[in-house]
């Protein structure tokens, strides 16, 4: 016989008395040797009673023809089996102490495997009640396992027995007995708790399976499950995830930020397996202090993002290294990262080169200069604060689009033109509207957000195609043609605009030069005329002091 079994659980419990068939009921699962129960299987079970010793003085000895159930759990009567020696019913239970050995022929046979012994205590020696005499007051005992009535007959008028009260023979229980004898269960598995009275069973307290534990389930479908109820690690203990030789993978709250961490000796992984998602595999890495997204090896930068979705974003503006700005139509772009808001960073550094374009020339810095004086800078705020609650001085698409449209895109978005907090009632919404059946709007609900279709709408009602109930905020309707503003395009309309202006005063700066050049030529002859005019102002009050004397 192979050493495959080994029994667990071993539960002497309820015992057999006179004026009925005399026998210890016994249960017991069945496991293999790898610890997996032996579930609806046929085995062969011989039990042997040693007096004074294991392996001492064989007193008794039987054998059952037992199946396990689905839990691997046996049943049966000890002193009612196939007697192979002995007699139960002779057995001098006052003479002991006895042991009772246990062998098992997994194959349902006789060539049974001996799994060890065990003394029993004080369960046997009810059967010594029967047939001893009154015998000395025993010792108070700790805990009393029969009732306070004698249930199974137990309690002697005299205490002759020693299981009720303070008087039994041999001194085994409590001091009353009040505790009674441990309920039955409704299910094979249910476990028995004090609740503060009694011991009771409820299969929504703790459940054994023979195998599975259940805390709040009768049907744990795991080594352990937890129902209708969370389980709680007090900080600063671990909840570990325990490989070949170490505990260094584990799950805990982290006191230094309030928070859980999440700790893998090497990296951690966030993994899905649905086939249709476009990064099935190795969705979220961290390794070496890099962010992984679709890569379990992340090596460029702090997050290395490999891969993309093909998103639908119409017409749109790009922008690369140097004056390499333009616009261009498809219905999908490859994205790989994308933000519905600013990003901000020290340096943005675009790939570029040369060799991956057709230049068509420069940009006509001189009209470029006259687009940027068309395009108006307005002062604004957003509706939305979540955007940003701060005064702001920027272009607005529509009016750029006008001028400049290579710096506008557009895009599928929601505006928030309701902005308003309103009932709902099984996907009816009442709010005042000018939405038509069809149209899709942004809800925000208290835990999630979703864009809902328009079945219909009046005036004050929009019908969804959800059924939530409860205080929804209508934040406004989806658009296709959502602009956004490549400030980037208008940076490099600005350079070339720039260029033509300092070629205006490069032109300006050498046209002031001859001017001054001339200016000094102009304030030289402004000298010797100066000099002349004196001179011929001489000479003419000469001649006419001359004329003067001469008279």
């Amino acid at each position: 016989m192979k050493n495959l079994l080994i029994i667990c659980l071993v539960c002497i419990h309820v015992l057999s008395f006179a004026q009925a068939p005399e026998g210890v009921n016994y249960q017991a699962v069945i496991r293999t040797n790898t610890g997996d129960v032996l579930s609806n299987n046929a085995v062969g079970l011989q039990i042997t009673l040693y007096q004074n010793t294991a392996g001492g003085t064989m007193v008794y000895q039987e054998t059952f023809d037992a199946s396990t159930d689905v839990f691997g759990l046996v049943n049966l009567v000890i002193g009612q089996g196939n007697v192979t020696s002995g007699s139960f019913e002779l057995v001098d239970w006052s003479n002991g102490p006895f042991y009772l050995e246990i062998a098992v022929d997994e194959n349902g046979g006789s060539n049974y495997e001996t799994m060890g012994a065990q003394e029993l205590m004080s369960v046997p020696y009810a059967l010594y009640a029967k047939t001893a005499g009154n015998g000395p007051q025993g010792v108070q005992g700790e805990q009393g396992i029969q009732g306070e009535t004698g249930a199974q007959g137990i309690q002697g008028e005299t205490g002759a027995q020693g299981i009720q009260g303070e008087t039994g023979p041999q001194g085994i229980q409590g001091e009353t007995g009040d505790d009674g004898i441990l309920p039955n269960g409704t299910l094979v598995g249910n476990t028995t708790f004090w609740d503060g009275t009694t011991w009771v069973v409820d299969n929504n307290n703790l459940f054994n399976a023979g195998g599975n534990i259940g805390l709040g389930t009768s049907l744990p479908g795991t080594k352990l499950e937890v129902a209708n109820g969370d389980i709680s690690i007090n900080s600063p203990f671990k909840y570990k995830v325990k490989d070949a030789i170490d505990g260094d993978n584990f799950l805990m709250y982290e006191p230094t930020v309030d928070g859980i961490r999440l700790n893998g000796y090497d990296a951690v992984f966030i993994t899905t397996t649905d086939g249709t998602n476009a990064t099935n595999g190795q969705d979220l890495v961290v390794r070496n202090g890099r962010v992984g997204i679709n890569t379990n090896t992340p090596s460029q930068g702090l997050l290395h993002v490999n891969g993309y979705y093909s998103d639908p974003f119409g017409n749109f503006t790009y922008y690369a290294t140097g004056p390499n700005t333009g616009t261009a139509a498809g219905t999908n772009l490859n994205t790989s990262i994308f933000a519905t808001h600013r990003i901000v960073a020290g340096e943005f550094n675009a790939i570029s080169d040369e060799r991956i374009k057709n230049i068509d020339g420069l940009s006509n810095s001189k009209q470029d200069l006259a687009t940027l004086n068309e395009i108006e800078v307005t002062d604004y705020h957003m509706i939305d604060p979540s955007h940003g609650e701060k005064p702001v001085k920027k272009a607005i698409a529509q009016q750029l689009e006008k001028v400049y449209p290579q710096a506008v895109s557009k895009s599928t978005n929601c505006i928030p033109d309701i902005y308003k907090l309103a009932d709902c009632k099984a996907g009816i919404i009442q709010i005042q509207n000018n939405l038509s059946s069809g149209e899709r709007i942004r809800l925000i609900f208290e835990n999630k957000e979703e864009i809902t279709t328009v079945v219909s709408a009046t005036a004050n009602l929009i019908k969804t195609n959800q059924n939530h109930t409860g205080k929804v905020f209508v934040y406004g309707r989806e658009v296709n043609d959502f602009r956004t503003v490549d400030y980037q395009a208008i940076s490099m309309l600005n350079v070339s605009a720039t260029q033509a202006l300092l070629k205006r005063v490069e032109a300006l700066e050498l046209e002031n030069a001859a001017l001054k050049l001339k200016n000094e030529e102009f304030q030289d002859l402004k000298v010797e005329l100066e000099t002349l005019q004196k001179s011929v102002s001489l000479l003419i009050q000469d001649k006419t002091t001359a004329i003067n004397q001469k008279d």
